[in-house]
């Protein structure tokens, strides 16, 4: 008999599904209506959808990225709640100039019909992304 997961369980799975981009256990994760909303102002900014949308904003943070490191510092929410706040330590080094960064971002997660529906990621600071990746 398979047991019912919490939501708070799911985010686990997803992180593990999205560093191995395992399209398979994103599409059971994500929501068919699922969007993901970047800052304009970073080199990946915009709305993402779907497990589509996900795989291009993760190859398109991965290009601008290298040596990407994400730590989880905080996952706040009732296990079986629709909403989750997640905060992460960030840090990497620029493809385009090598400079070296560590932020953190803080992340507004969204369930719905039991999948994951929407995430806004708030980062501590864009402007130190931004100038990371610029000469």
């Amino acid at each position: 008999m398979k047991m019912h997961q919490t939501n708070k369980k799911k985010l686990e799975h997803f992180a593990v599904a999205a560093m191995s981009n395992d399209r398979v256990a994103l599409e059971s994760l994500l929501h068919p209506e699922f969007t993901i909303h970047e800052a304009e102002n970073l080199p990946y900014g915009g709305v993402y959808r779907g497990v589509d949308g996900w795989l291009t904003l993760f190859g398109r943070v991965n290009s601008t990225w290298a040596d990407l490191a994400i730590e989880p510092l905080l996952l706040i929410g009732e296990a079986n709640g629709d909403e989750f706040g997640w905060q992460m330590k960030m840090r990497g080094r620029s493809v385009a100039t090598g400079k070296q960064f560590e932020t953190t971002v803080f992340e507004h997660w969204s369930f719905r019909d039991g999948k994951i529906s929407e995430v806004r990621p708030y980062y501590w600071d864009t402007k130190l992304m931004c100038t990371t990746n610029s000469d």
